[in-house]
């Protein structure tokens, strides 16, 4: 089981298989299953470095993206904001109520998480140590068993009959702690407020249903290209790709192209508003809906191979 897991997390994104190299430290450190883990630890490291130093460079190469630096060479900087990344380990700690630090099992738990956390720290880009983005959630996992084993000893150290005053007392200064902080998406309290007060969530859930029938009336085989914002709509098409503003001024076919207003520009490199003129403008494409919140466009011959794909598209909306 162990093994295939590991297995599935390299055949992820390049940096999900540092995460790997966890695993075989909580093997070795907290399981005494020394091969295993040092096996773990091997795999991830050829891995990692056989993938972003060797492999993916050369397919883009071999992709002729010479003039655009792989991400993972490029932006390793350790020096680079030391304060940002000092108080990124600050709230690491304080969003763990600092259990990790209580016990000795804790503690080894919470250094399977420093190979994750270590490629934050020697980053240049912000997002990697800001915590507002999906990077933390690989060593979470090792944080929150850390935590487990910091409860667990607290517990052997602490009378019993004080444990319901000390959860209570902790639960309130972690949301003290927890509400102040830029954790952006991450902070359920202020996520909830902002989600439930959006002026925008009666055009969302216009949206959704906008978008249903493109998802079920979509032929297979037919490559999708859609904003970020749109993209966990339509997770399930097989052939869905981010739309980039550089898409739209090359020729297409074989294409369907779904953009809204109401789903920020990330990935687009433009806003929405940009992103429709230059659909509008292309000699390839053919806008099939349009409504304040959606905008579908068709290249030419796929509505030539499927002549209905337009007429059901616009029915079931409608």
């Amino acid at each position: 089981g162990a093994v295939l897991c590991a297995l599935m997390i390299c055949l992820g994104q390049e940096r999900a298989s540092v995460a790997v190299f966890g695993l075989g430290m909580y093997a070795c450190l907290l399981l005494g299953e020394k091969k295993l883990g040092l096996a773990f630890c091997a795999l991830s490291a050829i891995w990692f470095f056989g993938s972003t130093q060797l492999l993916l460079p050369l397919l883009r190469q071999y992709a002729g993206l010479l003039n655009t630096p792989y991400v993972m060479m490029a932006r390793i900087d350790p020096l680079a904001d030391w304060p940002q990344k000092l108080q990124f380990l600050f709230w690491i700690c304080a969003f763990s109520c600092f259990l990790p630090f209580c016990g000795k099992k804790a503690l080894l738990c919470a250094s399977c998480a420093l190979p994750n956390l270590g490629m934050a720290l020697v980053s240049g880009t912000s997002g990697m140590y800001d915590l507002k983005g999906q990077y933390e959630d690989l060593p979470s996992i090792f944080l929150l068993l850390s935590m487990a084993y910091g409860m667990s000893w607290l517990q052997r150290k602490l009378p019993a009959k004080q444990w319901r005053r000390i959860f209570l007392a902790g639960s309130c200064l972690y949301w003290l702690v927890a509400l102040p902080s830029n954790s952006g998406w991450y902070n359920p309290l202020l996520t909830s407020v902002r989600l439930l007060a959006s002026p925008q969530r009666a055009e969302l859930d216009r949206l959704n249903e906008e978008i249903a029938p493109l998802r079920r009336n979509l032929p297979e085989g037919i490559a999708l290209y859609a904003q970020s914002g749109l993209g966990p709509r339509m997770a399930l098409h097989a052939g869905r790709s981010l739309l980039h503003a550089r898409l739209l001024q090359k020729p297409l076919s074989g294409t369907v192209i779904a953009i809204s207003p109401l789903c920020g520009d990330y990935g687009l490199q433009v806003s929405p508003a940009e992103a429709i003129r230059l659909a509008d403008a292309h000699k390839d494409l053919v806008n099939i809906y349009d409504s304040a919140r959606l905008r579908v466009y068709a290249s030419k011959d796929v509505l030539e191979a499927e002549p209905m794909f337009r007429h059901r598209f616009r029915t079931a909306t409608h």
